[in-house]
């Protein structure tokens, strides 16, 4: 069964982002369908949009994120969860069964200030003013919320 999901979309550099609902299909072997509620501003997909990064379009924006697993691949009975080998680290890296739980007590104490680390919260609908106020130096850590209804 297919789910109909809002993106934002580049789809040649030089455009901006563009809002589509796009068809998902249920998970395949070795994939995982996460159901995300939140994506950092990120310079990597603004210079997707700039025509600096070579890629291939149409490229889905927003690969710094926070969701939960809301599907995965079912094969002989078996129930194939990635959750614990979905990784990706350029620049840095974590043990994800260590780190994170100890992060997320960090921040339940009020000892990590995440929420104080944005600068602003935007809709998926202002995906480009977020990216124009990003370029303009108005906003330092943007994220967008992901709205579910």
């Amino acid at each position: 069964m297919s789910i109909t999901t809002r993106a934002a979309i580049a789809r040649g550099p030089h455009i901006g982002w563009e809002l589509a609902d796009l068809q998902l299909d249920e998970p395949k072997a070795h994939e995982v369908r996460v159901k995300f509620y939140a994506s950092g501003l990120c310079h990597s997909d603004d210079h997707i949009t700039q025509g600096d990064a070579p890629v291939r379009f149409p490229m889905v924006g927003g690969h710094e994120g926070a969701g939960i697993e809301h599907a995965v691949h079912v094969h002989a009975g078996q129930l194939i969860s990635y959750q614990r080998q979905i990784r990706g680290a350029l620049f840095g890296d974590c043990n994800p069964l260590y780190d994170i739980p100890g992060l997320l007590d960090l921040y339940r104490s009020g000892d990590l200030k995440l929420d104080e680390l944005i600068s602003r919260r935007y809709r998926l609908d202002q995906v480009n003013e977020a990216y124009r106020d990003l370029a303009e130096g108005k906003n330092i850590r943007g994220v967008i919320v992901h709205e579910h209804g």
